[in-house]
Order: C-alpha cells, then structure tokens, then sequence
C-alpha cells in the first residue's frame, strides 16, 4: 500500500506539496514555502482535479492532465482513500495526508476549530473557478445552484432549504432577523453559546423585549434534555444550542432537542459551525427548524464561505430579511410590488464569489472521499489518546465529557494552578514550539482548547502533552 519515503501508493508528496516527516529545520523553511506558492501559481499542474463530484477517489491516482496543465479526470487504477484510511490507528495512513494542506512544516496545528485550514483541492478549485469566470467575462451565478445541490445532498436536505451565507454568524442572523418574534417571547439557549451565535438573539431580544432563558449542558445527553425541558413555558418561541460547543466540545443531543421542541410547538435553531467535515450530518435527520454552519472549519473549504438551512416546512415561518438581485418570486418597479422567493437562498443577494462556493462542494468531496465515518473515527481515536494522557497530568482539569457519545473531535482542559495565565501559556508554546491551540474564554472558562486535524499525529499530540507536563506543576 506504500510506496518508498511512507506515503501511499501513487500518493506523491509532489501531487499535493508536501507531506509531514518531521520537524525540519527552520533553513528549509524558506524553501519549502517558495515550493508551495509555486506549486499555486502553477494552475494545477501539481495538483487534483475538481469538477464537483469529479474528486471522489481520485487522490491516490495518477491524474490526467488538460492542455494547460490542470488535473482533470483521475487514472482507471485508483485506490480509494476510504479504504487507505479504514484504521483510525493507522498513523502512517493518516499524517500521509497532511500533504493536502499547505501547511507549515515547522506548525503543530491543533486549532480546527477556529479556523481550518484551507485543503489544496479547494484552493485549486477555486483558483480554476475564477480564472474560468474571468474568461467567461460573467458571474456565472449557475456555478452556485450546482454548488448548492452538492451542499444539500452533503448534509442530507433539499437545495430548496439551503443557502450559501458568508459563515456560520452570518447565517445565524440571517435565521434571528427572518422571524417574526414579540415582546414575551422567551428565547433559550445554553451558557456555552458562541458570541457569534448569542449575540444577534440577545440584540434581537433588547430591541423587542423578549426574555433569554439560558440553562448549564449536563453531563449526560438526558440531562441535558431535562434542562431545557424544565425551561420551556407557554411562551418559549424557540431554543437555540450549538450541536458541537465550542467551549468543551461536547456533543448536543440535537435530534431528541428537535423532536422536544417539536411537541412543545416551539422552534429549534442549531449553531452547527463543527460537526459539518468532522462527522457525518444529516440535517433531516436530525429534525431541527434551522441549522447554520461554516465551510471554513472541520470542513477544511475556503473562508467567508457557511450555510444556511430552513426546513421546507418553515419556509412560510420564516421570510428572507433581505431584498434585492436573485431574492425576488416576482418584482415590479413601476407596480411597486416584490414577493420574496419562497425559498432559502432568497437570502443569496447581489453578486456572489461563485467560486468560492465551487472550492466549498470540493472541500465536501474531499470529505467524502476519505469518508466521513473514517473521519469520525480518526477524530474520536485522537480525542481519546489526548483524554487518557491529560488525565495524568497533575494540575489539569479536563472539561471535555469523557464519552464518546458525549463529545467528538475537541478536547477542553483547564489549568488549575492560578498563577499560571492560559494565554500567557498559549503564546510560548505558539512563538517556541509551534503549536496552535485556541484559548476559551466563553462562560469565564479560562480554558485551551484543542482541536486537531484528522491528519495530526499521535507523535505531535504526544509533544504537546509532554510540554504541558513540563509547563504545569
């Protein structure tokens, strides 16, 4: 299955950049990242090909290449990535993919969570994208619809109840300010909410008069449950929770939240800017009204790229709070009449970067082809190895629940020794050891976070553990 140096069968470390070895000294950095920057400028003589749905499979195999050097249609003999990456425990299959991000050899990337760097797919699909646009001389705007499809049949919805937004905070506006709230209306979400997905809800609440009612995540997915059971009233108008915190990390039971709003007669939002790319969604499933999310995590897609989905049923609930170019069933000027498209990507206003939304669906099939259980897996396997070996280090506390069922890819810990600042630690080990982590400061934690790719190694993590053992006595 590998070949020569440890990279997979007909998986070059030319294909894609460079896979991690080790840390090398910081002379060859220089070097590496000209290599890099070339290997952009190149227009996809190094890279693979993405047409949507055309990546699927096709990491492993030799590529055709087109006339002006981009990757198109892969090789007959080609390997699945799904199967290469089968074994959650399989390090040499796992950190071989790390050749898919241009990532700094000399970083320890743990901070996924916040911002997931951009895979070299989705660069080189949204660098074909534009440069195909531009030629064209138009916008393009059909690139989105098939974007947009690829995106609904990813995350188990229609294209109908999809929209492109610029993230996950962006989205959650678009949700808070298309419905018709009222002053008594109560509105509940958790104490580990991100400020971009509480802030509009509590904005919303100050200019109507509605109350927020907030409740403390239990350890458990049913005492969870009875927490915001016991906060639901006749004038609940909806809860909102995060299906992955961004806080510990820890796993909502979003179906059974859904299904209790559901006979309550009370709507259910979800912050879901993790689980897309971290483990498989299913947003019919899962039942919720309204679910908002980011391409820029888990997801490994562009920035200023999310989602927006409104369930068919509450396309007559909700009413897009923009207006303008694409928003419109019909429009008149000189009647002064517009109704509003009734469906979600009414809120797809104005000029949109079409390509941008192309590299987003590349990013998913990117996911796809290594496979989302496998993902899952490699996430939970990372989490756990990190858990066992925090719990040995005297003068830690860890946040994340201990389950698997309870958590996902994220693991949270607290330092418990006062005179230690968490930022101040944070930044050492950034600026000398190059590892990323991100500090959580939600609900007065005064936490790190960690939150690794699924191609960071045990090694890496094994590194930073023995670092924290070091820094925390």
């Amino acid at each position: 299955m590998y070949a020569e140096g440890g990279m997979p069968r007909k998986f070059s470390g030319t294909q894609f950049g460079r896979a991690r070895s080790g840390a090398p000294g910081r002379d060859t950095m220089g070097s590496r990242q000209e290599e890099r920057r070339a290997f952009l400028r190149m227009g996809g003589a190094a890279t693979v090909a993405l047409g949507l749905g055309s990546f699927t499979g096709a990491l492993q195999g030799a590529a055709q290449q087109s006339a002006d050097g981009i990757l198109t249609e892969p090789a007959a003999d080609v390997e699945p990535l799904t199967e290469l990456v089968s074994d959650a425990a399989d390090e040499r299959a796992w950190t071989s993919l790390r050749s898919l991000f241009p990532l700094r050899d000399d970083r320890i990337y743990l901070n996924s969570g916040g911002f997931g760097p951009a895979s070299w797919p989705a660069l080189q699909t949204r660098q074909r994208a534009e440069l195909e646009i531009a030629e064209a001389g138009e916008e393009q705007r059909k690139r989105m619809k098939t974007a947009r499809g690829r995106m609904a049949t990813f995350l188990g919805c229609d294209d109908d109840e999809l929209a492109f937004t610029a993230g996950t905070t962006s989205a959650m506006n678009l949700i808070a300010n298309g419905l018709a709230l009222k002053a008594d209306d109560e509105i509940i979400m958790s104490t580990h909410e991100h400020p971009g997905g509480a802030m509009i809800w509590i904005k919303r609440a100050q200019d109507i008069g509605c109350r927020i009612r907030l409740f403390e995540p239990g350890d458990t997915a049913e005492a969870t449950l009875n927490a915001v059971q016991a906060l639901l009233t006749p004038q609940t108008r909806l809860v909102m929770v995060s299906h992955v915190t961004c806080t510990t990390g820890y796993r909502m039971p979003i179906k059974a939240i859904s299904a209790l709003c559901r006979t309550h007669g009370c709507l259910s939002v979800v912050d879901g800017a993790h689980p897309p790319g971290m483990f498989y969604v299913n947003l019919r499933e899962l039942g919720c009204d309204f679910y908002a999310s980011s391409g820029h995590k888990w997801l490994y897609g562009p920035t200023g790229t999310g989602i927006l989905y409104v369930r068919r049923e509450l396309l007559d609930v909700w009413s897009t709070p923009l207006a303008g170019a694409y928003a419109d069933a019909s429009y008149s000027l000189e009647e002064a009449d517009f109704t509003p498209l009734n469906k979600a990507r009414a809120v797809e206003v104005g000029t949109y970067n079409c390509a941008a939304f192309e590299a987003l669906a590349a990013a998913a099939d990117l996911a796809e082809s290594i496979g989302l259980e496998n993902i899952a897996r490699r996430g939970a396997f990372l989490a756990e190895f990190l858990k066992q070996n925090l719990l040995q280090i005297t003068g830690l506390k860890l946040l994340t629940p201990l389950t698997e069922a309870d958590s996902a890819s994220i693991v949270t810990f607290q330092i418990l020794n006062d005179a230690i600042d968490p930022r101040d630690l944070l930044r050492v080990l950034s600026e000398r050891d190059g590892i990323r982590l991100r500090f959580v400061g939600e609900h007065g934690l005064n936490a790190i976070r960690i939150a690794p790719m699924y191609c960071t190694s045990t090694a890496d993590l094994q590194l930073l553990v023995d670092v924290l053992r070091r820094e925390i006595r």
